[in-house]
């Protein structure tokens, strides 16, 4: 356990009126890898899909895809 902080970078663009391009981003203390997303999300009144990719800092240095896919829905009651 550490008693340093962790940074949360995120960010939203509404490309149209219904799918905003969006990031979340976790800046870990020290020497942990960070971790990255990216993805889009297709929403309406009352549901919403995602579709991101998330990988670490670290992830870019290994061979192969470094990301791991992400898929989301959610209902608004």
């Amino acid at each position: 356990m550490t008693n340093s902080p962790i940074l949360l970078i995120g960010a939203e663009f509404q490309a149209s009126n219904s799918i905003k391009l969006i990031t979340e981003n976790w800046i870990l203390p020290q020497d942990s890898p960070s971790i990255i997303s990216f993805g889009i999300r297709f929403f309406g009144d009352y549901l919403a899909a995602d579709f991101a990719l998330i990988t670490t800092s670290e992830g870019f240095e290994n061979d192969g895809f470094p990301f791991i896919s992400w898929i989301g829905f959610a209902y608004n009651f």
